[in-house]
This record gives structure tokens, C-alpha cells and sequence, in this order.
């Protein structure tokens, strides 16, 4: 299944009410691809809505001015309400909020998707690229081969996602193709200046907070290559939030100097229904170390550089037994 697949979907005229939704705790890329293809397929007469369980992370509510998303209930059956439902930067049912799984056998569902850890994707099309950069730059791609008109909100939103996922054009997955994606979004009348004000020079006290605690707690192992930390359920109290303050946090272990694999594991006060020990757990990675190794391991997945997974153990626990997993795959002793 291709590009073409999803827009053969997207076109059909069975589908006139189109719901679009991404992972769990959405970030700026699931968000701002959701609200972009949102608008743009209200271009095209559709009724199209973000759909999701929580309201959207701080520092994104610039992109919803135009889109706001349909926060909906665990008791409300809001599949009724549409004809499709638009899954992105998920190839897993598991991976989403439990009001959002109630789509599947409810709707036809259309999955885009770039994470490697995804295989065929969900529902009935899919169009899985690994090489990109963000479901930003795959939805700038979809509507320039569709022929779909970039409306000035469509552009700023895909641009945030774009933004976000390379970490301002600087990570790996930083591709020509994307570039030429930014620069459609930049031509349609995105303003990056906006964007950069709100995802990187507005972080709230409370993620200020965090962030001070990882460092206090911080590790440096194997001559300074692997930096570990993590958060318990009394750090998220004293700093007054839960998971939304662990937004890109582990850039601040991955970007010291020498620094080759990061891991954060932390314990937020919010538990996925019937779980008792739940912890997250993200890892960060240079070449030539995949991440993806260490957390399929744990039933994890993502991306070769940044991945994660969810276990059900004391927090502390988790980070020695990822801390083995971590210096067994990439930092393996010297053969004897």
C-alpha cells in the first residue's frame, strides 16, 4: 500500500466526515499533522476533525486557534459523528488513547505512519515511510500529489510538526525531501518565528522544575558516553504536573558534550487503566547505536535514534534493568 492508497481514501466519497488522531499523549508533530490534514481536507468540503482523550500539550495551542480538537469522553461513542477515521504516527490500535481505539470494526481506517518500528501499519490502507522525518513532511508530500491547496493555517501547523521531529532541522531524518517540505509550508505563509517562540523559548516553570531534578540525579556511565536519569511520582508532585512536563526532557541529558546514548525513565502521577507500576521510559542514540534494539526488547518501538516503552515495575528497578539492556548491546566489555 502507497500514497496513493491513502489518498484514493481520503477522496472517496464514502467518506465525507473524517476523524484524524495519533499515539497517546500527542506531540507536536502527531498534533500539528492532525490539525494541517484537518484543514486540508476542510478544503475539500470534508468534515474533518482532530479527535482525541486529552487536551493538547502545553505550548500547542497556537495551532488549534483554527482546528480545536474534539476532546472526547471514554463514554461518549463519538465514532457515530464520522465516516473515517485518519490514524498518524501510529501503526499500533495499542499505541492509542482508549476513546480512539473504540474506531476499530466502528470505521474505515487510513494509517500514515513513519516510525521503523511499524510494519504494515492499521486498518484498511496504510502508507508507511520510515524515512521521513515527521507525518508533517508525509502530509505536505500527500497534498502536493493530490493536488490539495496549503492554506496559511495548514502550512504553520505542518511546519511545527516538521520543526519539532528534525529538532529545528538538526537531527538525522533531516532529508532534501524535507527541506522542500518546509520550504511549501514557508511559500503557503507559515511564520517560523511564531513556532519557534511557542515549542522552544516559552517552557513552562514546571518542566524547569523536572528538569532540574533529572540533573541532580543524572549518571554518566562508560567514560561519559551514556547519561541516565529518571523521575519519580514525587517529582511530578512537587513540580505540579504529570506526563505533559516531560516534553523533549531527555534532550537535556542527550545534548552534553561526549554524550552518545541518553535514557530518561519516569513514573507520572497519571497510570494507563489497570496498571499498578507504570513507567515510561525514552532513549536517545547516536550512530551507530539503534535504539530500537534495546527497547523491542520490552516490546517497545519508534524510530533507530529515538525510541521507547512502557514497563510495570518501581521506577528505580526499570532504570538498572535498562541500564544492563543499554551497556549490553552498545557498550559490551572488551573480549578477554
Amino acid at each position: 500500500m502507497s500514497m496513493s492508497d491513502v489518498i484514493s481514501f481520503l477522496s472517496s466519497p464514502a467518506h465525507q466526515r473524517i476523524a484524524l488522531t495519533g499515539h497517546q499523549r500527542p506531540d507536536a508533530d502527531s498534533l500539528g499533522a492532525s490539525v494541517g490534514l484537518s484543514l486540508i481536507l476542510r478544503g475539500l468540503g470534508r468534515v474533518a476533525n482532530p479527535v482525541n482523550l486529552l487536551p493538547p500539550p502545553p505550548g500547542l495551542d497556537f495551532i488549534l486557534d483554527s482546528c480545536p480538537i474534539h476532546q472526547a469522553s471514554p463514554e461518549e461513542d463519538w465514532t457515530k459523528d464520522y465516516d473515517a477515521l485518519l490514524v498518524l504516527d501510529c501503526g499500533e490500535w495499542e499505541r492509542l488513547d482508549p476513546v480512539n481505539r473504540q474506531a476499530k470494526n466502528r470505521l474505515p481506517v487510513a494509517n500514515l505512519d513513519h516510525h521503523a518500528s511499524s510494519l504494515t501499519g492499521i486498518g484498511e490502507v496504510a502508507w508507511i515511510e520510515p524515512q521521513a522525518s515527521s507525518i508533517g513532511e508525509m502530509a505536505v508530500q500527500l497534498a502536493a500529489a493530490a493536488g490539495w491547496a496549503l492554506s496559511r493555517d495548514a502550512a504553520q501547523a505542518l511546519w511545527t510538526s516538521i520543526v519539532a521531529d528534525t529538532g529545528r532541522f538538526s537531527y538525522d531524518n533531516t532529508r532534501p525531501a524535507t527541506l522542500k517540505a518546509a520550504q511549501a509550508c514557508l511559500e503557503a505563509g507559515a511564520d517560523p518565528v511564531l513556532t519557534a517562540h511557542y515549542l522552544f523559548q516559552s517552557t513552562p516553570r514546571y518542566a524547569r522544575d523536572l528538569q532540574a531534578r533529572l540533573l541532580t540525579r543524572a549518571e554518566f556511565h562508560h567514560q561519559g558516553r551514556l547519561a541516565l536519569s529518571w523521575l519519580t511520582p514525587a517529582d511530578f508532585q512537587a513540580a505540579g504536573c504529570g506526563s505533559e512536563g516531560t516534553q523533549n526532557l531527555i534532550n537535556t541529558l542527550q545534548d552534553t558534550a561526549g554524550v552518545e546514548v541518553s535514557l530518561l525513565v519516569s513514573e507520572p502521577p497519571e497510570k494507563p487503566p489497570g496498571r499498578g507500576n507504570s513507567v515510561k521510559a525514552s532513549l536517545r542514540t547516536l550512530e551507530p547505536h539503534d535504539a530500537l534494539r534495546v527497547v523491542k526488547r520490552f516490546g517497545g518501538g519508534g524510530h533507530h535514534r529515538a525510541a521507547g516503552c512502557t514497563l510495570s515495575q518501581p521506577v528505580e528497578a526499570a532504570v538498572r534493568l535498562l541500564q544492563k539492556a543499554v551497556s549490553e548491546e552498545f557498550f559490551p566489555p572488551p573480549h578477554q
